[in-house]
Formats: structure tokens, sequence, C-alpha cells
């Protein structure tokens, strides 16, 4: 069975078993918080390795090293305006 089958399956299934909204609330908030998380680790991630290494080439004036909260900052000030 292929892929597309497996999922057509499931999705089709008829299944008496219906979640209940809390737990599709506790499911929500915890998918929420593993998206934060991943997010603050790729901003970590930057700010350790990429920036140094790519930034200043590209940009003569900005800042060989920025702090972890800095560069926090930044994408927090990018999220509120786009």
């Amino acid at each position: 069975m292929g892929l597309v089958e497996g999922f057509a399956e499931f999705a089709l299934e008829t299944n008496s078993d219906t979640i209940s909204e809390e737990e599709y609330n506790s499911f929500q908030m915890k998918f929420f918080l593993l998206v934060i998380v991943i997010k603050i680790m790729m901003v970590y991630l930057v700010s350790k390795f990429i920036w140094p290494k790519v930034v200043p080439n590209v940009f003569t004036g900005a800042k060989a090293n920025p702090g972890f909260v800095n560069l926090l900052g930044l994408v927090l000030i990018y999220y509120l305006l786009f």
C-alpha cells in the first residue's frame, strides 16, 4: 500500500472516537510551544554559527558577534512588522 492510499484510508475512516475539546486545546498548546522552541533554537544557531561568518562580509557596518538577546529582539521586531 502506498503512502497516498494509507493516508486516504486514515482520513476516510469512520471512528466513533472523537477528540474532546480539552484534548484538542492541549494539542494546540503543545504544538505552539514546540514551534516556539524550534524558532528559538534556530535563532541560537544563527547567532552562534551563521551570523559571525556571513553578515560581516555582506554588511560592513554589522556587528560580527551580536548577542543572542539582540538577535532575538531583531526576530521579534521582524515578526511584529510582518
